[in-house]
Parts: C-alpha cells; sequence; structure tokens
C-alpha cells in the first residue's frame, strides 16, 4: 500500500513509519478515525526458515519503539535453527528435481501464535510435514488433529486451515506444493505469439513480488538476474564513491558540497 518498495519490513523504525503513513492515508481517503493497526510479516533471512518479524498482536500505531531500547514487539531471529540452512538447501533441490511444478516452502513459528494459511485452487497434492516439534492443524471447527515430528497431512486445493505450535518451543514444519500451470496466464511477448516466460528477470518481473499463481519462474542459477544484481551493486558503489569524493573536497576546500539529486530504485 502506498509503496514498492519492501525494505521497510526489516526494519522495526520503518514499520513504525509505515504504519502512520497508512494511518494518515486512511484518515485522509476513508475518513476513518481511532485507527489500530496490526502488521504480521514473515521473512526467510539467509535462506533460514521463514519466520515471523514482529508480534502480530500489537498495534503498531500505539507501539513503543526507541533507538536506545530493545523493542519489545520484534521477535527474536531463530538463531538455533542456523545449522538447518544446508539441510534446506538440499531439500529444496531434490525436490525441485522432482518436477517443474513443484514448489516448498519452509516455515517456523512461535509458541502462542497461528498461522493461518489459504491453499491456491491451482496448488494441487498440497502437503504439510511438521520438521521440529509438534503443531495443531485445524481444518474447520469440527477437525483438529496434533502432528509431531516426522508426520505429514495432505491439504485440501481452495481451503483455509490454521496452524498452532504446541509446547514451549517453536515448531518447524515445511510446504510441498504441487502446481496445476494449466490454468496460468501465458506473457505476452509483443507478437501474435504467446511466450511461456521461465525467468522472470528476463522479462522485467521481480520474482519476489509476482505471485506463483499467474507467472512462471525460474529456479537455480540465473545469468539475466546475476547481471541485474551485479549493475545494481555496481551503480551504489559508484554513487557511494562519488559521495565520498565530494565530502572530502569539501572538508579540504571548505567549501559546500553540492549533491545532485539522485533517483534510487525502490528495489535497491
Amino acid at each position: 500500500a502506498w509503496t514498492r518498495s519492501h525494505r521497510w519490513t526489516h526494519h522495526a523504525d520503518m514499520v513504525k513509519q509505515f504504519g502512520h503513513c497508512i494511518q494518515e492515508k486512511m484518515a485522509e481517503t476513508h475518513k476513518l478515525k481511532d485507527i489500530e493497526l496490526y502488521m504480521d510479516v514473515w521473512l526467510s533471512l539467509n535462506r533460514r526458515f521463514t519466520q515471523r518479524m514482529y508480534d502480530p498482536s500489537v498495534d503498531i500505531l500505539t507501539a513503543h519503539w526507541s533507538a536506545f531500547e530493545e523493542v519489545s514487539w520484534v521477535l527474536p531471529l531463530q538463531t538455533e535453527l542456523t545449522e538447518w540452512r544446508s539441510s534446506l538447501v538440499d531439500m529444496e533441490e531434490k525436490i525441485f528435481n522432482q518436477s517443474e511444478d513443484v514448489d516448498v516452502v519452509f516455515v517456523t513459528d512461535f509458541p502462542g501464535f497461528h498461522l493461518v494459511n489459504y491453499v491456491a485452487e491451482n496448488y494441487e497434492n498440497t502437503t504439510l510435514q511438521v520438521m521440529k516439534g509438534s503443531v495443531e492443524i485445524q481444518m474447520d471447527p469440527d477437525e483438529v488433529m496434533e502432528l509431531h515430528e516426522g508426520q505429514s497431512i495432505q491439504i485440501p486445493s481452495g481451503t483455509y486451515h490454521r496452524v498452532s505450535p504446541l509446547k514451549h518451543s517453536p515448531a518447524c514444519y515445511m510446504y510441498v506444493y504441487f502446481i496445476n500451470r494449466t490454468d496460468l496466464m501465458p506473457i505476452h511477448n509483443g507478437s501474435d505469439s504467446f511466450l511461456q516466460a521461465t525467468c522472470p528477470a528476463a522479462v522485467g518481473l521481480d520474482p519476489h513480488t509476482e505471485s506463483l499463481t499467474n507467472k512462471s519462474y525460474c529456479r537455480g542459477f540465473c545469468w539475466e538476474r546475476l547481471r541485474q544484481d551485479f549493475k545494481k551493486k555496481f551503480d551504489m558503489w559508484t554513487r557511494s564513491m562519488m559521495l565520498i569524493g565530494q565530502a572530502a573536497y569539501s572538508i579540504l576546500t571548505r567549501k559546500p558540497m553540492l549533491v545532485e539529486k539522485i533517483d534510487i530504485p525502490d528495489d535497491i
């Protein structure tokens, strides 16, 4: 909402600022008052399990934040699971080698929270498997079951379900999706025919923001993505060197530093 950048999701101070931006926009556009705002942000940091970043039960607008104090509503990084990273990479590679129409997501969550997840209709044969700990699965009000380490269950497509960690330690589990691509929207290549794109970088798409339900994507090593990432980093380094040089010149000559306005893309 009102920003294309995802950088705010990584920093509590930016979450706070973005929350107040939403408050102002909602008050201005919809004349709303007494607004409360709760955010449930999930991220995978350096190929770890995907985990919550912030306490979803805290109103961001009234939550306390200080640069000199620990922010209580920021959830801790589960560093005890860091050793899983190499195993997750190996498991992901083995699953992807089975089929081009499969996807996998590794999730960890804290006790006391729950994840309400929806399985899209084109995700067929979806399986949830517990990798560590125990969870409670609720398909509907009358169907609740417990799963323990090594156990799995098939989740029907087109339905919601709730996953809640049990006991006193985080639970880890993974989703394996088989995607029915026959209903996916093809990408037009500017001619009379359609091109099924295999690399989002090659057609100008962002794989972090484009939905898998309407775009195809590539896995593994991608030269086009590498080229774009290298160019982005090189441009950032060039701007940094230019600013450092101008700052040094300003200090030596005692003349004001003149800096041209630079448009920095949101995705940097």
